[in-house]
């Protein structure tokens, strides 16, 4: 299914996600980047079906909200991509999970999570050294893991981060074959005051 790994910390935002497309018959590509980055401060990642992931992204295009975005406070971004991800997901047959978030207006690292089955949706915002993964893809199973890996290369800087996630990955990518070691990255960063 892919693995995409988002770590939130008080001052930045990683993200992380192989680069595998599978589809019935077998691997399609290998190096599709599973995120995009909507703004300096916002960032939108899946897994699953490439197919609705790619629609939906394409359904914000056209209706204009993508122009809007530097304008546009966060908390209206969530209700607009909540909106159309609840319409437009829950239309369809196919499992997708996404993660989106980053900087808001007040400078505050925030980070959804909203899972297509059930349409359940969790929200992050880290304060202090609070360290809030999300694991979409095979996640669940691989968040203890990425801990283990972030005990052993500290959590301190996005570096640091990013280095435990690329282990996550190489090592899920060891294990299934939907996952490949052809890494994607991104870090957005707080402000400084």
């Amino acid at each position: 299914m892919s693995l995409v790994s988002v770590v939130a910390r008080e001052n930045f935002v990683t993200v992380m996600s192989d680069g595998r497309v599978q589809d019935k018959v077998g691997t399609i590509q290998e190096d599709y980047q599973k995120f995009v980055q909507l703004s300096p401060n916002l960032f939108l990642a899946f897994t699953g079906h490439a197919e609705p992931a790619e629609a939906l992204l394409k359904a914000f295009e056209i209706q204009g909200f993508k122009n809007m975005l530097p304008e546009m406070a966060f908390e209206q971004f969530n209700f607009l991509i909540t909106g159309l991800i609840k319409a437009f997901i829950s239309k369809s047959p196919y499992k997708l999970l996404m993660a989106y978030g980053g900087v808001n207006e007040k400078n505050e690292v925030v980070v959804y999570y909203i899972n297509s089955l059930d349409l359940s949706c969790d929200h992050y915002s880290p304060k202090g050294n609070d360290i809030n993964v999300i694991c979409l893809g095979n996640g669940h199973a691989t968040s203890p893991l990425l801990g283990t890996y972030l005990n052993r290369t500290g959590s301190d800087t996005p570096q640091q981060i990013l280095s435990a996630q690329r282990m996550l990955n190489d090592h899920v990518a060891e294990l299934d074959e939907s996952v490949n070691k052809h890494t994607f990255q991104l870090i957005i960063e707080k402000l400084e005051k």
